[in-house]
């Protein structure tokens, strides 16, 4: 939302004590977000805010004569703190939504764009990087770095192993074409220090020093499992980038 006009809303400025909207000067074209960027869902059918969701949630509903029934439904849920096994309920309902535009998504990449090179790389790559690549990367993985083992999602990389650039449509959103890997580690891996070997041995560039790979966590034992599609990507990898 423009800051501008979330000044001008009493009711945002109350519940909200975010230091921007407190600020005599803003910036041009300042907005502030609402929500965490990397859990959220977009989704191309929404959840339909109904009684029969009430009733599923627990929450009492008195409509007021002066609201729509939609209208009183919306506030409603709009201004109720969620307990957790709402909220778990209500995520339950959204993923096979979310699944279905995965699927959509994948289904219109396979297909051909009416858009020149640049147009179409800029369209899929917005759109893959509202996280669809790495929520369905964390659906089908153990959540956590294939190397270390950190499991905050927050701190949890998507990273292509035949890197974004050089593959097409299809391969940008193959799962079998992403390694889970924290920062430290992701960006060995992006600028070809370390790759892996076709059973999923590290493989480690000689130009690293030993206190380098001692502070980034990275030694000669180490290794991933991976599918066999993944070894088509890693062998790739192997020979385009690692150094």
């Amino acid at each position: 939302m423009d800051i501008h006009k979330a000044k001008m809303d009493n009711t945002i400025m109350m519940k909200y004590q975010n230091p921007h909207l407190f600020r005599n000067i803003v910036q041009e074209n300042e907005v502030i977000v609402f929500g965490n960027p990397e859990k959220s869902m977009i989704l191309d059918t929404p959840l339909v805010v109904n009684r029969a969701l009430l009733e599923e949630l627990s929450i009492n509903y008195n409509p007021s004569p002066n609201h729509t029934e939609l209208q009183a439904i919306t506030l409603k849920l709009r201004w109720k703190r969620l307990n957790n096994s709402q909220v778990k309920l209500l995520l339950e309902k959204l993923n096979p939504l979310h699944n279905e535009s995965f699927l959509k998504l994948q289904k219109e990449l396979e297909s051909p764009i009416v858009l020149d090179k640049t147009e179409k790389e800029s369209v899929v790559k917005a759109r893959i990087g509202q996280s669809i690549f790495k929520k369905a990367l964390l659906a089908v993985e153990k959540k956590k770095c294939r190397l270390c083992g950190v499991t905050d999602e927050r701190f949890l990389v998507a990273s292509h192993i035949k890197p974004w650039s050089q593959s097409n449509n299809k391969e940008r959103l193959d799962v079998n074409n992403g390694l889970l890997l924290c920062p430290n580690h992701d960006a060995l891996y992006d600028k070809g220090y370390i790759s892996f070997d076709g059973d999923g041995t590290i493989l480690i560039s000689d130009s690293l020093y030993e206190a380098t790979k001692f502070f980034l966590n990275i030694n000669a034992i180490m290794k991933v499992n991976l599918s066999e599609i993944q070894k088509i990507y890693m062998e790739w990898h192997r020979k385009n980038k690692f150094s």
